[in-house]
């Protein structure tokens, strides 16, 4: 069963990819436990209807993390994905990506707090809070510390 969702862009996927590396360093979670649907390894199944299955998963997840850049707020799925999440009463974490500012987000994301990119100490709180939510155990700081600098790191023209 999914318990992370990741709703993003197929364009961003580099930022997805570090992302769920972050999530399988610092949480004791399974790759199938999460559904990132443009990062080998946590993509749909093979053969499986497309928005069926993205449903599904929404409905059954415990936790939506929404990647936020500007591809993914021109992005139909990405909008149906939060909607759904915030309409099912589902924990929906913003993550507001490289390039992006609060002041671009419009209400209800607008409203939640979000974990912006470039704060080493949002990504941190990440964990912990989803350590409490998913109530599973968090791997000590230093073992994801390097995962936590690429994403603070992360530069769009260059790349992880």
């Amino acid at each position: 069963m999914i318990k992370i969702f990741i709703s993003h862009s197929g364009h961003d996927e580099q930022l997805a990819k570090l992302i769920t590396d972050l999530l399988i360093g610092a949480l004791e979670i399974q790759e199938h436990q999460i559904r990132c649907s443009s990062v080998p390894g946590f993509k749909l199944p093979a053969g499986s209807h497309t928005s069926t299955q993205l449903r599904m998963e929404l409905q059954t997840c415990t936790v939506i993390l929404g990647l936020l850049t500007e591809s993914s707020l021109l992005s139909y799925y990405v909008s149906f994905e939060l909607g759904a999440g915030w309409g099912m009463d589902k924990i929906v974490i913003p993550i507001i990506g490289p390039g992006l500012t609060t002041v671009q987000l419009r209400p209800p994301l607008s409203e939640q707090h979000a974990i912006k990119w470039q704060d080493r100490h949002d990504w941190e709180q990440l964990a912990d809070d989803l350590s409490s939510y998913l109530r599973i155990k968090k791997r000590s700081i230093p073992r994801y510390s390097s995962i936590i600098q690429q994403l603070v790191n992360f530069d769009p023209l260059a790349g992880p």
